[in-house]
């Protein structure tokens, strides 16, 4: 019988979930990016990728997306982030854009795709009137 607190127990239960979700995943000189498949694609940043998770093209808000996973909103970057974002230029709305970010580690070869599963629950708050 598990013997500890409640929150023990949660941060066992999460630490477990990462390691299930790092395992051959993580590498020191890469950024991941998580997706979540999603019923309405055309609403987020895509990413496709091919069937060994390489990374293909990421776009934004397509009007016809070839897949429907999302960007999930998150990353995990190493050092190599303070130099792209040092060079990254704002949009129109003087607004810089984390899509930016992923496509220059997309550039270098140095992006990575996990896969949330059926088993993990995201919630995109930016999304509350659809």
């Amino acid at each position: 019988m598990w013997q500890g607190s409640t929150n023990t127990r949660r941060e066992y239960f999460l630490w477990l979930w990462f390691e299930k979700i790092f395992t051959g995943l993580y590498k020191e000189e890469d950024g991941i990016v998580f997706t979540y498949p999603v019923h309405a694609p055309k609403r987020y940043e895509v990413v496709e990728f091919d069937n060994e998770n390489n990374v293909l093209p990421i776009e934004e808000k397509l009007a016809q997306p070839k897949l429907n996973y999302a960007v999930s909103s998150l990353y995990f970057y190493n050092n190599l982030v303070v130099k792209i974002t040092k060079n990254i230029q704002p949009s129109p709305h003087w607004e810089y854009e984390i899509t930016n970010v992923n496509k220059e580690y997309l550039k270098q070869d140095k992006l990575r795709i996990g896969v949330f599963d059926h088993f993990t629950v995201w919630l995109d708050n930016g999304s509350l009137h659809h």
